[in-house]
């Protein structure tokens, strides 16, 4: 295996991390010819980034420079396991810095960039580049001059108990409708994300995260009705905040728990038993309640 002699810049492991989700999560195998240009496209980025990061994975012994081919995709068994070394976005420290303390509420809920600067010893374009990235998620929305405003979350005891007693309702219902139809590539790909995660002994908990969501937007989206899916992605947004705080605390062993519950619904909703698959969701939320009215009271009595 060749030796890692590519000097990783922040945003060049930030993109190669992106490949390498992609390539699991979707399978990939070995033999498979990785398109510069399909990947900058999906991405949002131009070809020369991406070209670097696959340089980076082929100093890692995972693909292959060929000529007039492009790049092949050569060790898959292995893809991922060295990625934990590489260097994290500073983009990406900001953007976590930024939403650590609002969630805390060290940061008021309209703040200036000119705040922020002082307050984060990040250069300027860093602190705006994660402002960017927080609106393009809908965590804060520019303001007029140079003030950003951040989006309304839940920051008290009965705001958490209410969402999670409405997503209790909302998401097994969801499983229910008549228009309810699974997207077979869709569930295929969440089933390969879960089981990879489960057997993962190091998890990313942004990842995690975002993998989470994903799960409980695409299981309300073969509802077939959208305002299903809008009102899922709402209470997810309004939870963004306090569980990317806090998202550090969660152990691996208490994701794997979870990971088995979201297979379980999967294995249901793909049987066709939609009405034990909602029982198994809602039980799965109901647990999500309790466990995090409990953290919320331990964090009150530090």
């Amino acid at each position: 295996m060749k030796q890692d002699n590519v000097a990783i810049s922040p945003l060049r492991a930030e993109l190669t991390r992106q490949i390498v989700n992609l390539a699991v999560d979707e399978r990939w195998q070995d033999g498979a010819r990785i398109s510069d240009f399909a990947l900058a496209r999906r991405l949002g980025v131009s070809r020369t980034p991406v070209r670097a990061a696959l340089a980076v994975l082929e100093s890692l012994g995972y693909v292959e420079a060929r000529h007039g081919q492009g790049f092949i995709l050569t060790n898959s068994a292995a893809l991922g396991s060295k990625l934990l070394d590489l260097p994290e976005s500073e983009v990406l420290s900001a953007y976590d810095a930024i939403r650590r303390d609002r969630a805390l509420n060290r940061l008021p809920r309209e703040v200036s960039e000119a705040e922020l600067y002082e307050r984060y010893d990040y250069p300027r374009g860093t602190v705006r580049s994660a402002l960017m990235q927080m609106a393009s998620e809908g965590l804060v929305k520019k303001q007029r001059g140079h003030g950003w405003l951040f989006a309304e979350t839940l920051d008290t005891r009965e705001s958490l108990d209410q969402s999670l007693q409405f997503r209790m309702v909302l998401e097994p219902g969801a499983l229910l409708q008549q228009s309810y139809a699974v997207d077979d590539e869709a569930w295929r790909t969440q089933y390969a994300i879960h089981e990879r995660m489960l057997g993962a002994a190091q998890i990313d908990r942004n990842e995690w995260l975002a993998r989470n969501r994903d799960f409980h937007e695409a299981v309300a989206s073969w509802s077939g009705n959208t305002h299903f899916l809008a009102s899922v992605r709402q209470q997810n947004n309004l939870r963004l905040f306090r569980e990317q705080a806090l998202a550090y605390k969660i152990p691996v062993e208490h994701i794997h728990r979870l990971c088995r519950e979201h297979l379980a619904i999967l294995d249901a909703i793909r049987e066709g038993n939609l009405r034990y698959a909602s029982e198994l969701l809602r039980h799965h939320l109901d647990g999500a309640r309790r466990r995090t009215l409990r953290q919320h009271d331990d964090a009150s009595a530090e």
